[in-house]
Parts: structure tokens; C-alpha cells; sequence
């Protein structure tokens, strides 16, 4: 360790680790729960800290508010095990979850107090492992006063977080009540607004301060933007809806039951309480998981903005909404008619974690017709900077394909009888 004593900057030159786990069944495994386990420790010892703003109100209480170490941020971790297998089980396997955590924290705060011995006369009762702890530690070697301060002299100061904007910068906040104020207080900022429809994309991008609006306008009061309605041909879904609300709509679950599930795999029940169905849309991320299904129910989305509405594909709006900050998502609509009625659907996606963005995922909408199937829609999400939709011919029927050329265009056009060949054995 070493511990910079002017400015109380920790540097951690080489940290060895040693654990008895008992029999190692998978090495890879317990490789990767032990680096975690040891990360977490440095980051108990080094970056955590409770932070209250003037109101008492604590501000750094998620992963989200103070620093999160990555691989950038640390060191190689040198790992190294003993094996004395455990008596209490056939495999003689031990624990390995905590090994790293629990040793790693006093070991750097060890290391901070051993490296600033000859600054330091004495210790504080605080964790002095954080770097500011550090910073004062040092000080308390050197106590300034206002008599003993040399005058003109500057203090040094350390900043607890190492990386800035772990706090959103500062912003004012709008919560217009009617779709056509929102309107108005956008027209009037600019590009200096941004449009808070649930908060869980936005909100983490502002704490990591990707985006430092100067307003901030919330459509949490505007009612007209809420629930789900027949309108004759079509469901319309309002965009401020909260996804839970979608996900237990019986309109949704009978007409548009494709969308239900598809709701049903975003994120976990927190996020789906106040996220809403327009704001996932808008955000524009590649690998939400709500577009791809629109796109193959054929749905379209209403756009607001000061010059009048507009519509359009989940394919071709998505990444203009949210590059055009003077226009709002109002409500997407798609249709009800018996034809979409009788559609069998299914989405999946392929994640490494559940509840996690999609890495990959399909939405699919079909209807047979005297055992086969008469029609098919197919939707891609995260295989583009939009949905893609997919077009299925013939030739996947067995019929034979009408038009090669197209097919092989590329993968929005692919059908099974012109799929490649060297991918085509895996196919189901």
C-alpha cells in the first residue's frame, strides 16, 4: 500500500491472497468468487461511505451513488489456495463466498495505517480506510489551527470520490399537469430539458452525470397519459402507464397478449412498479425488451410535440424520440381486430443474468390456418440499433421460396430454405 501524504491518494501496489476452501470442484468458479469477494472488500474499505444532505436525507444509498470498483480501478489480484478437505461432507468442500470479503477490508485498512506510520501520531476512531480517512489520519499528525496556520497558506483538500458524479448535477424540476404545459415548458428549454417518464434509465444516467439537463419535467401528473383502452380498432396504452399496470391488463392479456409477456421479463417488480411502457420506449435502448414486441403487432406510437402529433413504427421512431427532446411519447396503440385476436405469441431472450437487458431476443406472433401456418411476425430485439423485423416467406413453410434474391439479403430477410448452411443444422 501506499499512501500519498499530501493529498491522502491510496495506491494499492500488490495485494495476495491465500484461502482454504476445502476440495476445489471448479476452479473457474471459485477463481471468480474469490476475486468478487476481495473487490467487495476494498470497496467496503476504500469507497463506501454514508453521505447526508443537509436534511438529514441519506444520498449514497445504492450501487448507484458511490463508487462501484471495476477491473480499471484495481490492480491484478494474486490468488494462491490450501487444500484440507472438510470432514463434514463426501466432496470436502468448504465455503468460498466470504473468504475474500472478510479478510479483504481490515487488510487495507492495516495497509492505509502502516503506510502513513511516519505521518501519523494518531489514530481515529472512524474507518480510516476511506481515502478521506486516510487524508485525515495524516492530519492528525500534523493538527493545524488557526494560530499555528501559516496565513495565505491553502488546505489541502481530498475529495471522498475519486470519480465525480456519483451526484446528478444540479437541475430545476417541472410537474405539469396536462400534456399541453409539459409541451410548453419543453418548447421553452430546449435542449436543456429532459423528459422523466419513471426514472429507472434516466435517473442512473444523470447519477453518473451522462446527461446534466438543466429541467427536468416530470408526466407523473398528467392522468391523460395513464391506462389501457379499446378504441374500436385498436388498444391504446398510454405511455405514462407503469409496466405492472400493462402486465395485469385484461385488454392487454386478450388483445395484445405478446406485449403482457414481454412486460413480464423487464427487469423485477421494483422497476416494474415504476417504470412505464413510454418511457422504456423512448429511452431507445437497443435491448429493451417492449419495441420488438410492438414492432410485430404491427403497433404504432404517438408522438407529441410543440408543431402537433405524429405516428409511427417502433422501427423508426424509437431512436428519434429520444434524440429529439422537444417531442413526448403520448400513447401507442395496436390493433384489436379478430385477425390480431387469433395470433399465438411468445417472446424470449437470452440474458447471462435473469431480469437483466436482453443480450439477444425474439418476439414472434403467429397464426395457423388449418394446421399450418398462414402467417408468422418476427421481431429482433438487440440485434440492431432498432427493432428488426423479420420477414418470413414461403420457403420457411416448406413451399418453396418466391423470392431468393431478397432472402439472402441479409438477416432481416433470411428464411429457412435460404438460411446458411453451416448455421442452418442448428436450427430447430
Amino acid at each position: 500500500m501506499e499512501v500519498d501524504t499530501e493529498t491522502g491518494a491510496v495506491t494499492i501496489r500488490k495485494y495476495v491472497s491465500v484461502d482454504d476452501i476445502g476440495t476445489i470442484v471448479n476452479p473457474l468458479i471459485v477463481e471468480g468468487q474469490v476475486h468478487g469477494g476481495v473487490v467487495q472488500g476494498i470497496a467496503q474499505a476504500l469507497f463506501e461511505e454514508a453521505v447526508y444532505d443537509d436534511n438529514g436525507t441519506l444520498i449514497t444509498g445504492s450501487f448507484v451513488d458511490y463508487l462501484v470498483p471495476s477491473a480499471a480501478d484495481l490492480i491484478d489480484l494474486v490468488t494462491d489456495y490450501t487444500v484440507s478437505p472438510s470432514t463434514t461432507n463426501v466432496l470436502g468442500a468448504k465455503g468460498v463466498g466470504e473468504t475474500g470479503t472478510i479478510a479483504s477490508t481490515p487488510a487495507i485498512v492495516n495497509g492505509i495505517l502502516d503506510a502513513s506510520a511516519a505521518a501519523r501520531r494518531e489514530r481515529t476512531s472512524r474507518c480510516l480506510a476511506r481515502q478521506c480517512g486516510s487524508w485525515k489520519s495524516i492530519q492528525g499528525a500534523r493538527p493545524m489551527t488557526e494560530e499555528s496556520a501559516t496565513p495565505g497558506e491553502a488546505q489541502p483538500h481530498f475529495d471522498c470520490r475519486r470519480r465525480p458524479g456519483m451526484i446528478p448535477a444540479a437541475f430545476d424540476y417541472k410537474a405539469p399537469t396536462s400534456l399541453d404545459d409539459a409541451l410548453q415548458l419543453l418548447a421553452a428549454a430546449g435542449d436543456d430539458a429532459k423528459i422523466i417518464a419513471g426514472g429507472q434509465s434516466l435517473l442512473p444516467v444523470l447519477k453518473l452525470r451522462l446527461a446534466a439537463p438543466e429541467l427536468l419535467i416530470d408526466l407523473a401528473k398528467i392522468d391523460s397519459l395513464k391506462g389501457v383502452r379499446d378504441d374500436g380498432d385498436a388498444i391504446v396504452i398510454g405511455a405514462m402507464t407503469p409496466h405492472f399496470e400493462v402486465l395485469g391488463d385484461p385488454l392487454v392479456a386478450e388483445h395484445a397478449s405478446l406485449i403482457a409477456k414481454c412486460t413480464e421479463t423487464v427487469a423485477d417488480p421494483q422497476v416494474r412498479h415504476r417504470g412505464t411502457l413510454g418511457g422504456a420506449c423512448a429511452h431507445a435502448d437497443p435491448a429493451s425488451d417492449i419495441p420488438a414486441p410492438a414492432l410485430a403487432l404491427d403497433a404504432e406510437f404517438v408522438i407529441a410535440g410543440p408543431g402537433g402529433q405524429r405516428t409511427g413504427t417502433p422501427q423508426r421512431t424509437s431512436s428519434k424520440i429520444s434524440s429529439r427532446p422537444r417531442s413526448a411519447m403520448t400513447r401507442s396503440w395496436s390493433r384489436s381486430g379478430a385477425e390480431v385476436h387469433r395470433l399465438g405469441s411468445a417472446y424470449e431472450k437470452f440474458v447471462r443474468v435473469a431480469q437483466q437487458w436482453a443480450i439477444a431476443g425474439v418476439a414472434a406472433a403467429v397464426r395457423t390456418d388449418g394446421g399450418t401456418i398462414a402467417e408468422a411476425r418476427i421481431a429482433l430485439t438487440n440485434m440492431g440499433p432498432t427493432p428488426i423485423r423479420r420477414a418470413i416467406c414461403r420457403g420457411s413453410a416448406g413451399r418453396g421460396c418466391r423470392r431468393p434474391r431478397r432472402c439472402r439479403r441479409g438477416t432481416e430477410q433470411h428464411c429457412g430454405r435460404h438460411f446458411p448452411a453451416d448455421r442452418r443444422k442448428w436450427r430447430p
